[in-house]
């Protein structure tokens, strides 16, 4: 039996570029109606012509129909305007996306996830670890992962979203090393982190 691997959108790809600005553009909005429970409720309105000047229509065109075709993005036209709502996988590859040209944060700084999804709910568990695994977390622990890019702010909100913020928290934490000799230098505490 075959693995299902899951395809992520290259970063920097036209797609990815129409999902983010997509997203973008609903920032301000409720996500919370768009997925939940598979349930697609709001739809924005957004104008192909006027989203991301630096793609070519023709490229936002066949962008929009892929993001349809890999069910990220559900699509319907009402008085020629094209309407959008997320779809939970495309909440999720947004996220990542987000997480992934997040800023680096400052030196000795980390963003850390740690959570405890209970048995009964292993394949909850599984698809974040994937997710966390495809957004540039390295796993520092079993269920403690570590990143250095500030994503605590889109990941808060799709752990708030996805209804798993009872198992999942996010934290920027700070690597405190205690040590007696004074000429313990920065280069050294940065390899004992590693």
């Amino acid at each position: 039996m075959e693995k299902k691997t899951a395809r992520h959108l290259r970063q920097d790809s036209s797609v990815a570029k129409v999902l983010q600005t997509f997203g973008n553009f609903v920032y301000g909005f409720s996500y919370a109606q768009t997925f939940r429970g598979r349930k697609l409720l709001w739809y924005y309105e957004f104008d192909v012509e006027r989203m991301r000047h630096d793609i070519p229509k023709r490229q936002k065109t066949e962008a929009i129909r892929l993001l349809r075709q890999r069910k990220l993005l559900q699509l319907r036209e009402r008085a020629g305007k094209f309407e959008a709502a997320f779809t939970q996988e495309g909440f999720f590859e947004y996220t990542r996306l987000q997480v992934l040209s997040a800023n680096t944060l400052p030196d000795g700084k980390d963003c850390l996830v740690v959570f405890d999804i209970p048995e009964q709910c292993r394949a909850i568990r599984r698809q974040w670890r994937n997710f966390l695994r495809a957004s540039g977390f390295i796993q520092y622990q079993l269920s403690v992962w570590i990143s250095p890019f500030d994503a605590a702010q889109p990941l808060t909100r799709l752990i708030h979203l996805a209804g798993v913020d009872r198992w999942i928290r996010v934290y920027i934490a700070e690597l405190q090393c205690y040590v007696s000799d004074r000429t313990h230098s920065k280069t050294q505490r940065v390899q004992a982190r590693a």
